[in-house]
């Protein structure tokens, strides 16, 4: 069975390539492939199965979300797609920044 196209919204975009350049400065090339690994698999899991997500119902309606080292993809499951809102970091509050 063919896994859910994922759809990246351009904050996810502009949140990952934070997360990528905040790493590389901070934590050097190698632990960066590493974390960024550990986002693609992440993903390719979740477009396999994208109930693994827990609920948020603090969010909008049909919002989840899923842990990928510090920081959480918020995501919706619509049809045969999903769609990735966002990436915070654990600490950010999403209430704020998930639409």
């Amino acid at each position: 069975m063919k896994g859910f196209t994922l759809v990246i919204s351009m904050a996810a975009k502009q949140d990952l390539e934070g997360i990528y350049h905040f790493s590389l400065e901070n934590w050097g090339v190698n632990q960066t492939e590493h974390y960024l690994t550990c986002f693609k698999t992440k993903l390719s899991e979740l477009s396999n199965n994208p109930n693994i997500g827990q609920k948020r119902q603090d969010l909008l309606t049909n919002t989840r979300s899923i842990l990928v080292g510090h920081h959480i993809i918020f995501y919706r499951i619509s049809s045969l797609k999903i769609h990735i809102l966002r990436v915070l970091h654990e600490r950010q509050d999403p209430t704020q920044q998930v639409e």
